[in-house]
């Protein structure tokens, strides 16, 4: 099973409108304007992630295989890969519209905050045990 889900979960909250309001000190026509870009974003994000979820899966069963399908699992590594652009790209996308609805100060703070979000990102990703995607340092194969 996916030890991810706790962490969606988390992130669930953290981009929530409550979160970024509370953050950013947003005004209610920012957050009108935030809720026009947010659920989209949200949305395909987790489309994203459970299509991940059913890769890793996939290759799991691969690699447990007898004989594994070298092949297969190249197209599925890669397929891993272009859906982390995928995110990457909407990610950037999404701050990019932030931006556009913050003062001089809230763009500091949404700085700020995405800076962390992406720190944590690397950190959960390649060091910590449990992270998102490798699982641990001995798994980060199925990344």
């Amino acid at each position: 099973p996916e030890s991810g889900s706790s962490r969606d979960e988390g992130a669930s909250i953290e981009y929530s409108g409550r979160y970024f309001r509370d953050q950013l000190n947003l005004t209610n026509e920012q957050m009108a304007r935030f809720r026009e870009f947010n659920p989209d974003f949200r949305q395909q994000v987790r489309d994203i992630n459970i299509e991940l979820n059913d890769i890793r899966r996939r290759m799991l069963e691969e690699m447990s295989k007898p004989i594994a399908d070298s092949p297969k699992l190249n197209l599925l590594s890669d397929s891993v890969g272009h859906l982390h652009a995928d995110l990457k790209k909407l990610t950037y996308r999404y701050y990019l519209d932030f931006k556009e609805i913050c003062n001089k100060d809230q763009k500091e703070r949404l700085d700020q905050l995405f800076g962390e979000m992406f720190a944590r990102d690397v950190q959960m990703g390649q060091h910590e045990p449990g992270g998102p995607y490798g699982r641990g340092r001995g798994r980060r194969f199925i990344n």
